[in-house]
This record gives structure tokens, sequence and C-alpha cells, in this order.
């Protein structure tokens, strides 16, 4: 009768593991597994876009001394003005925080043609619509900064901008904050 010699710890601990199935399909098949998936999102997510950001300059200075009734209804009509404005374009907005929106765009021409085209409005806006602009001690009209940025994005139509994770987006938003007033 043969004797069993005894185990390594190594071979102890390999014999209760199940095999990997990457083990088996070893390592060509794995990394063309990867260069597929790779040409997938490349070919279906990996998109250039242009995104537009739009934000008021000082919104408390705006608001200050006035009824939340005009605050509101005055935002709303400029958040109206950006919408129409954007979607005639050929742009969506994405995502909005308080007075600010994240749009996107195709095409760099187009975002500039939006964000041209808002701050060409304001003017009117601020004559016609800004409630607030009678209201507030300073007499201050509302000011846009706007800023735009393009790059490429790894983007899901069914998915909001918030939910891309990428440099391109931050600097838009960032180059709009970093403004002067009437800035583009």
């Amino acid at each position: 009768m043969d004797e069993e010699r005894p185990r390594t710890e190594k071979e102890a601990g390999q014999a209760g593991q199940a095999e990997n199935p990457a083990d088996r399909a070893g390592l060509p098949s794995l990394l063309n597994q990867k260069e597929n998936l790779e040409q997938q999102i490349k070919e279906g997510y990996d998109r250039e876009k242009t995104f537009l950001a739009i934000d008021v300059h000082k919104p408390e200075e705006l608001k200050q001394d006035c009824d939340r009734d005009d605050v509101f209804l005055t935002f709303e009509a400029y958040r109206e003005l950006v919408k129409k404005t954007v979607e005639a374009c050929g742009g969506q907005i994405h995502e909005t925080s308080g007075d600010g929106f994240m749009c996107v765009f195709d095409a760099a021409a187009a975002a500039c043609r939006a964000g041209i085209f808002v701050m060409d409005k304001m003017p009117e806006f601020n004559l016609r619509q800004n409630r607030l602009l009678s209201l507030n001690r300073h007499k201050i009209p509302m000011i846009l900064r706007i800023g735009i940025n393009t790059g490429r994005v790894l983007y899901d139509e069914s998915r909001s901008v918030g939910e891309i994770f990428d440099g391109v987006v931050d600097v838009a938003g960032r180059r709009a904050q970093l403004l002067q007033a009437q800035d583009v």
C-alpha cells in the first residue's frame, strides 16, 4: 500500500478552492474580452459633447429685501427663458441647482449660440420680467455668468449630466463661477 505524503499548506488551501474560470480561459482570452468591452464602450458611450453652465451672478443681492413671491416669479421666468433658448439651439437642460443650469449640446457652436442668445435677452428680461429690479434697494438687474467646455465624455443618454463624472462637465461649471458678470 502506498503511503500518502503529507500535503503542503499551499496544496491544502488549493484543494478546498473551486477552480477560477479565468485560469482556464487564460490571459489571452481575458485580454480579448477586455478589448471587446472597451470597443463596445467607445462605440456606445464615448462622445464629444459641449457643456454650457449658466448661473446668476450674486443672486443673494438680487433677492435682498424682496418678497418671496416676486423672487419665485422672476426666477421662474428666467428658467423658462433659459429652457426655451437652450432647446431652440438644439441643447438639453439636464441639471438645475437653484439659479444654475448645466446644459449639454452635440455641437460647440450651438452651445455658444445659446449662451450668447441668453445673454442678449437679459436686458429685455430685466426690463419686462424681472420683478426684483424695482424692489431691491440696490436696483440690481439679473446678471448671468456662462461657462462653456467641450470634450470627450462617457455619455449615457438615459442618465443625467449630474451622473457624468468627468472633468469636462466640471470645467464648464468652474468657468462660469470664475467669470465676471455678463461674461461668456
